[in-house]
Parts: structure tokens; sequence; C-alpha cells
């Protein structure tokens, strides 16, 4: 296993519990973060990621699944994002450094179960595709 650049031993234990946590739920394999500490993987053929980041002693897991890549960012978009976002009692809408449009949804990595984090991946992948088509053919952009 490689050497990660963990920033708290609560970020560590973190991912090392949810490890198996993972690969119980996806079984056909996951794969590690490239650009931070966490796991990728494949839910119905889209991916979708789990990122640990420190929270004091504790870590949040930081489930992300993207609508569009390289979205032409204006303030229709934006708006769009702030309303469902307000609307939703689950998760947010947000945008990343490369103008790419995702649903997030968190959990405290110490209370993080496999039930807990096997419900909040799956409701973000299935909240993110049932918006991806309106948002695409609103907004545009592309896939991961």
């Amino acid at each position: 296993m490689p050497v990660l650049p963990f920033e708290s031993e609560g970020q560590r234990e973190a991912y090392d519990r949810l490890r198996p946590m993972l690969e119980a739920l996806f079984p056909a394999g996951i794969r590690e973060r490239i650009h931070a500490i966490g796991y990728v993987y494949e839910v119905e053929g889209t991916t979708v990621t789990t990122t640990l980041a420190p929270w004091g002693d504790d870590t949040i897991v930081a489930n992300r699944c993207y609508l569009a890549l390289a979205v032409p960012m204006g303030e229709a978009v934006l708006r769009e994002l702030a309303r469902w976002t307000e609307a939703s009692r689950f998760g947010a809408y947000g945008v990343d450094k490369d103008d790419s449009v995702y649903l997030e949804h968190q959990l405290v990595g110490s209370t993080a179960t496999r039930e807990t984090l096997g419900r909040s991946i799956h409701r973000v992948h299935e909240v993110a595709m049932g918006r991806r088509d309106e948002f695409r053919s609103r907004f545009g952009g592309g896939d991961l």
C-alpha cells in the first residue's frame, strides 16, 4: 500500500476503517483518489468519489457524484444549483476549480457505518443522475 500524505491521525484512521466497508459495498473494485485522500469507484457505470478531509480530531467523509464536467459558468447555472441545494434536505450542489458540477453529501468519519456510508453514496448517485440530463440540456458540460 502506498504511503499517503495524511493530514491528521483521524484522517488515517478513517481511511483504514472505511476501506473494508467500501470494498464490501463495491466488490468490482475501488481505486485510490489521485489528487486527494480517498477512493474512486463506479456506481451503475458512473464514477463516484469518497474524499476524507481532516476535521479537528475527526474526519469529514465527502461522497461526490458529478453531473457535468467543464460547464460554461454563468449566473443562471449558479442560481439553479443554489435553488436545488436550498430545496433539498440531502447534500449540496457545487462547482469545482475546473467548473465541473457535482452533488456531495458529507458524513462524520467516526460515526460512519457500512449502512450509512452505502446509503449516502447511493443517494448521491441517484439524485445526481436524476438531475444530470436536465442540467446538461440547459447548461452544457460533458462526461467524466
